[in-house]
């Protein structure tokens, strides 16, 4: 009965330092990873606001627009033409 609880409780000890050792692995690569609020951040430039749509629209690959010295960004050439119309 001895050898059978020394057994169980070296099983157990060795589940739990291959627990540990998996949640460091993988708490490594997560944290390499960009924080939540990052994710949706454009690495090429900002982020603007389709001022017909609504859609953030990257400022170095979008439609833009100069009105009366302000600078306006679009997400497509329909939304730059309804802004322009109206």
């Amino acid at each position: 009965m001895l050898v059978f609880l020394f057994r169980l409780i070296l099983i157990l000890l060795i589940l739990y330092f291959i627990r540990t050792a998996l949640r460091r692995l993988l708490g490594a690569a997560s944290a390499s990873r960009m924080p939540r609020q990052d994710r949706n951040r454009v690495i090429r430039g900002t982020m603007m606001k389709d001022p017909v749509c609504g859609t953030y629209v990257d400022t170095q690959a979008s439609i833009r627009m100069n009105r009366n010295g302000k600078d306006f960004y679009f997400c497509s050439e329909a939304c730059r033409r309804r802004f322009a119309a109206g």
